[in-house]
């Protein structure tokens, strides 16, 4: 006599309910304290920035400088243990034991409940004091920053960061700062590269041929005596002869620079005040041409006394 089938169905169909019912709970209910501290730490320790993001209660609080800085990172934590975890209902405060560059670390973060989910309450940020010696700019990780009275400060994530001075095509000097749970520093005492005087030469060179080119009026900090005034109510075009050029001296240590020893002069057609036409010839034994070097964003600025 056979068994009717329709009872053992239907035992096996609670059973499978059953465990669906068990495995969409154990998957859908939300992470533990302790679960999304490993999850910081993983996401930390591979320097992926938007998975660091998603975990923090307000990611607004990582200014965006600091997230480039983060991606570009020269080293990112080790392998991290959670060593101590205390729990409220709302609440927890995690201490972690950590490697960076090699180098034993000590790590607190804390954690908040948003609604029935754990989220870092507060990011992992380290001020980091950075100075440079000469230089408007410096870069961090790849992504350069302006300095204020040859300093600035960024809080950054732990990480290794390399710091440079920059335009990297101007100033040489550079570092790497390992940033932890304590405020870091760097300090760089950047020199002139090799182009950057280059620059300054072709620079100084440009505006010499600029005073020399035929113009209608005297440009402004070219060293040269030109009263055409006295003789002409209008000057109508000037033209120049250099007997000597003036020899350039370029000091980018110091940011001066003078161009001397030149002998120009000027010949300048223009109308007198009955309307006719008259021409004038002024000399300048003493062609000299001084000034400023300086460097911002845009490279090496001359700027003529």
């Amino acid at each position: 006599m056979k068994r009717p089938m329709v009872p053992i169905l239907a035992v096996v169909g609670v059973i499978v309910i059953g465990m669906l019912a068990i495995g969409f709970w154990s998957t859908s209910r939300p992470a533990s304290a302790e679960r999304v501290a490993e999850q910081y730490l993983e996401a930390l320790s591979g320097g992926d920035a938007a998975d660091v993001r998603a975990l923090l209660a307000d990611p607004d609080a990582v200014p965006e400088s600091a997230w480039t800085a983060f991606e570009g990172a020269a080293e990112h934590l080790g392998d991290a243990e959670i060593v101590e975890l205390s729990e409220t209902e709302d609440a927890a405060d995690v201490r972690v034991e950590t490697v960076l560059a090699d180098e034993p670390l000590e790590l607190r973060f804390a954690l908040a409940k948003d609604g029935t989910a754990w989220r870092v309450a507060e990011p992992t940020l380290t001020p980091v004091t950075m100075t440079a010696t000469r230089g408007a700019w410096i870069d961090v990780a790849g992504s350069p920053m302006p300095l204020e009275g040859g300093s600035a400060e960024l809080s950054l994530l732990p990480a290794s960061y390399d710091v440079s001075a920059w335009p990297a095509e101007f100033l040489d000097g550079q570092d790497r700062v390992r940033v932890g749970a304590e405020p870091a520093s760097v300090e760089l005492d950047p020199a002139f590269t090799d182009a950057a005087q280059t620059q300054a030469d072709d620079a100084l060179d440009a505006h010499i041929d600029e005073c020399l080119a035929a113009s209608s009026e005297v440009l402004d900090g070219c060293g040269m005596t030109v009263p055409w005034p006295a003789d002409l109510a209008e000057a109508t075009e000037i033209t120049y002869r250099a007997d000597a050029l003036p020899q350039p001296e370029i000091d980018l240590e110091a940011g001066t620079f003078q161009a001397t020893g030149g002998a120009v002069v000027a010949t300048v057609t223009g109308l007198h005040d009955d309307g006719s036409e008259g021409t004038y010839s002024y000399r300048t034994d003493s062609w000299n041409i001084y000034g400023s070097v300086s460097l911002d964003e845009e490279g090496l600025l001359l700027s003529v006394n």
